[in-house]
């Protein structure tokens, strides 16, 4: 009876914990996604509660069962290896607080692999975990479809984005890429397993929407990783299924075309497609490339150990690249990123975990005969292999939805068996004798493992806590609420006080607050307060270049308020530290040449600024818009830093593009023509338009018409917009006071593109301007022959005033009102032709409507309403409209003499 009762509660305790988990593992798959990829610290201090709570309830399983046995899979051996090599190497880590965040990330990643081979095991469970993901991941498709055709969303997901593709709940098209990508072949595993037709349309519907928002994503390593991992799942299938393989081919040939059509619907998808061959993106290619090679030398500094997990944003800030502006947090190749911190042994164990992976699933596949086990394997497979595709160049492996269904994908992997492998026969028994063990040790494992669940949950909430209060204390910063931030700071940094990033965060609002202070005791004390927080940050990170550039702000703030003369020399080594640590950094260089100079140290501060210029020819507005610009010698050092630009392939086409303009500035044409020369972009179907449109200006302005008229017509073919080109160049002839030459190029584009109608417009404005009436009606007439246009029918309006015909200039201008009603421009050009035909009523009612248009900002609208009624009489409207005017012109004397009439009028009368 004892017996019976305990088996009853063995088998109540596994069925409760069993559920858990399940249960656990479900809220994970929902959770991580939804939370924006789990990338932000308080999301990720819930997944990691999420797994404690799995893992808890997974120990209890063990302890309670009768006969525990733990399931052998291939991935034992080389996943325990890659955490011992991470645990050494965070011994010599540069920043133990990164690195312990990383193992807890790598840790939480691998118990949930083990939790998963050894509980879902049952078909059922199986089977509800791959809905789980593709019900998810369809979600996230067709809630992205709506965000991107511009529906409403919820406003927890309603934020900008810096480019077109689509990101539903991501943060970043290439993630969301990474997660379709590993939910397609799961949805295809389900379609293979479902025996019911209501199943195999339900998999269907959602496999539609997953590959329309893979494309949608204009991820290009998402669409090249996606259609390889495809292949290889075709490949594999039809090696299995043999001539069976029908259903799966339609299928196939349905989801091509669907995905065919919507990229030729779509012109963001075209124009992404476009730049894999013309260049357009060659510039990202590049830093991409040259950020691998920096990676590169940096595991040749560090070959055995790393740097230690965690730490490559910090470690790679001195082998950043010339031309790298960016701060990278990640390689962008998820290899070499975790060789970087690991160290070259990282390569065997992560080949170790690619062969035990494939080996695996492949002859699972071969040798199953069950069509759940077929789909859901090859599914998994699939979505491994697609991952890896695309962790070469990008690092959706540091995103935690994506890490979190890759573990899940392995997990079912290695937990979904067809029969019994050598060497994995059910695994082996674990606490064999837990039944013989006597109640008390039995409650004192039970009693460790609550305290372990209260410990790691009690972490888990200062993690938690941590990243609300600094989220709070930020966003009450940008409200300028500066005094109200700083309780939410040091509650973040009561919460986590060793982490390096809350210190900074604080120093650094102690900085501005103190910048932005006016009393000098409080300035002081701020000065103070941002000194002591930024040490705490040296000493928990002492290779943060961010962290010492603010403390020689600080330390330099500290001397100014003091009016110490003499220069602090803490400062100079915290500037010259900061540089050393990030040296191809154009902040850290500006502040320190600006250091220079104060000091006196003239020579120092330009060859800091010609560094900076090499770095990055964009800086050179900084320069303009400083007092360097005063000092000699500033000239030359920026053009030897731009010289020296144009030797470096990543800034050569924009150092080309301001050198060219500052010898333009000179009036070197010729010389700008020759340096801009090498900022013509590559590739077969690049667009040039704007490269033409300056070549052709520089060697205009030189004197090569020639050559120029040559830029320019292959400027406006290359244009897709010819009428808009066409305009640039009209003004840009007249800006040069080239009028014949822009007359003559006129006359061959118009034989050669007389489909543009714009060009006789574009004549007639500069005909006009030039007072060349008549030749401008010309222009005007065959225009409007051919369409007809508001722009056109003012332009013909000022035409025939200017000609004396009033009466036809009044029906062009009605003309062109009746095609934009609500153009300020129209009624206030109309109103003067009744004004001066002595026809005041209709006037005043057209000068309303354009002050209204303008919505009373312009003051020559209200000019003119106020003369008209100056000659209705209106003495009183007439000042008040006049005295709105000139406040909007205060310095205009005309409005302050004509208001001034107004009132003698009106005192007269």
């Amino acid at each position: 009876m004892v017996g019976l009762l305990r088996a009853l509660r063995c088998m109540l305790i596994a069925g409760i914990t069993n559920r858990i988990i399940e249960t656990s593992l479900t809220v994970l798959l929902v959770f991580t996604p939804l939370a924006r990829g789990a990338v932000q610290v308080w999301a990720v201090s819930l997944t990691y509660f999420i797994t404690l709570v799995m893992l808890s309830a997974y120990v209890l399983r063990i302890i309670f069962s009768p006969q525990p046995r733990w399931v052998k899979t291939p991935l034992d051996f080389p996943l325990v290896a890659l955490f011992v090599l991470a645990i050494i190497s965070s011994f010599y880590s540069i920043e133990r607080y990164a690195s312990l965040m990383a193992l807890m990330k790598l840790a939480n990643c691998i118990v949930l692999y083990f939790i998963i081979v050894n509980t879902i095991r049952h078909r059922d469970q199986v089977r509800r975990v791959a809905y789980t993901i593709t019900i998810v991941g369809a979600f996230l498709a067709i809630f992205g479809m709506i965000k991107y055709l511009g529906e409403m969303s919820p406003p927890w997901w309603d934020y900008d984005v810096k480019y077109k593709g689509m990101v539903s709940t991501f943060g970043c098209k290439n993630h969301l890429a990474g997660y379709m990508e590993m939910a397609i072949p799961i949805t295809i595993g389900l379609l293979i397993a479902a025996k019911k037709g209501g199943a195999k349309a339900l998999w269907r519907f959602s496999l539609f929407f997953l590959c329309v928002s893979l494309v949608l994503s204009l991820s290009r390593g998402g669409w090249m990783s996606g259609l390889l991992a495809l292949g290889f799942m075709l490949m594999v299938y039809l090696l299995k299924a043999k001539k069976k393989y029908m259903g799966l081919m339609a299928t196939g040939v349905t989801v091509m075309t669907v995905m065919v059509l919507t990229v030729l619907a779509s012109t963001p998808v075209i124009e992404k497609l476009e730049t894999l061959t013309h260049g357009q993106d060659a510039p990202n290619w590049q830093s991409r490339s040259a950020v691998w090679a920096g990676t590169l030398d940096l595991i040749r500094d560090h070959p055995f150990l790393g740097t230690g997990p965690g730490t490559f944003s910090i470690a790679f800030t001195p082998y950043r690249p010339v031309g790298v502006n960016a701060r990278f947090l990640h390689t962008h190749n998820d290899y070499l990123h975790f060789v970087s911190e690991t160290g070259i042994l990282t390569v065997g164990v992560i080949l170790w975990l690619i062969v035990a992976t494939f080996r695996s699933g492949i002859r699972k596949i071969r040798t199953t005969k069950s069509r759940l086990t077929l789909g859901i394997t090859l599914g998994s497979l699939t979505g491994i292999v697609a991952i890896m595709i695309h962790s070469v160049a990008d690092f959706n492996l540091h995103i935690m939805a994506n890490a979190i269904l890759l573990t899940v994908l392995a997990g079912l992997l290695m937990a979904v068996r067809s029969r019994t492998f050598p060497g994995e026969a059910g695994g082996f028994p674990i606490l064999g004798q837990i039944r013989n063990l006597q109640s008390a040790i039995r409650n004192i494992i039970m009693v460790a493992i609550l305290l372990f669940f209260a410990t790691g949950s009690h972490y888990l909430y200062r993690m938690f806590m941590g990243a609300y209060y600094v989220t709070q204390a930020r966003g009450i910063e940008k409200g300028k609420e500066r005094n109200t931030a700083i309780p939410a700071y040091r509650k973040a940094i009561e919460y986590a006080p060793n982490n390096p990033e809350y210190h900074f965060l604080f120093g650094k609002f102690y900085l501005n607050f103190a910048e932005a202070a006016k009393d000098r005791a409080l300035k002081e004390v701020l000065f103070q307060n941002a000194s002591w927080e930024l040490e705490k940050a040296r000493k928990r990170s002492p290779r943060e270049a961010r962290t010492y550039l603010a403390l020689a702000q600080v330390s330099e703030a500290i001397s100014y308020l003091q009016s110490t003369k003499s220069i602090n020399p803490d400062t100079e080594k915290y500037y010259r530290t900061a540089v050393s640590l990030d040296p191809n950094s154009t902040q850290h260089r500006y502040l320190l040449a600006r250091y220079y100079k104060r000091a006196g140290k003239v020579d120092e501060a330009l060859r800091q600024l010609k560094t900076m210029i090499t770095l990055d020819p964009n800086t050179d507005r900084y320069v303009r818009r400083s007092r360097f610009w005063q000092e000699p010698g500033v000239d030359e050092a920026v053009e030897k830093g731009l010289q020296q630009a144009l030797e470096n392939g990543l800034t050569r086409k924009t150092a080309a593009g301001v050198l060219a303009s500052r010898l333009a500035e000179k009036r070197r044409w010729i010389e700008a023509a020759e340096v801009y020369k090498q900022a013509n972009p590559q590739g077969v179907f690049a667009d040039r338009t704007a490269y033409y449109l300056t070549m052709g200006q520089y060697l205009l302005q030189g004197g090569k018409k020639r050559e120029a008229e040559s830029f320019f017509l292959r400027g406006v073919t290359s244009a897709p917009d010819r009428a808009r080109v066409i305009r640039r160049l009209t003004a840009d002839f007249k800006t040069a006071g080239k009028l014949d030459e822009l007359f003559a190029l006129l006359e061959k584009l118009k034989v050669r593109y007389p489909e543009v109608v714009e060009i006789d417009l574009y004549w007639a404005q500069v005909l006009y301007r030039e007072e060349n009436y008549q030749a401008a009606r010309f222009h005007l007439d065959r225009f409007l022959k051919r369409r007809e246009t508001a722009e056109a029918d003012y332009w013909m309006a000022m035409t025939c005033k200017e000609l004396k015909e009033p009466y036809r200039a009044e029906t062009y201008i009605k003309r062109a009102i009746r095609w934009e009603p609500e153009s300020a421009l129209y009624h206030h050009f109309y109103a003067g032709i009744l004004y001066e035909a002595w026809r005041y009523a209709e006037a005043l009612k057209e000068a309303d409507a354009a002050v209204r248009a303008s919505h009373s900002k312009n003051p020559w609208h209200l000019d003119r309403k106020a003369r008209i009624l100056y000659r209705m009489k209106r003495y009183e409207e007439s000042i008040e409209t006049w005295e709105l005017a000139a406040s909007l012109k205060p310095g205009h004397n005309a409005f302050r003499r004509n208001i001034e009439m107004a009132k003698k009028a009106r005192d007269i009368s």
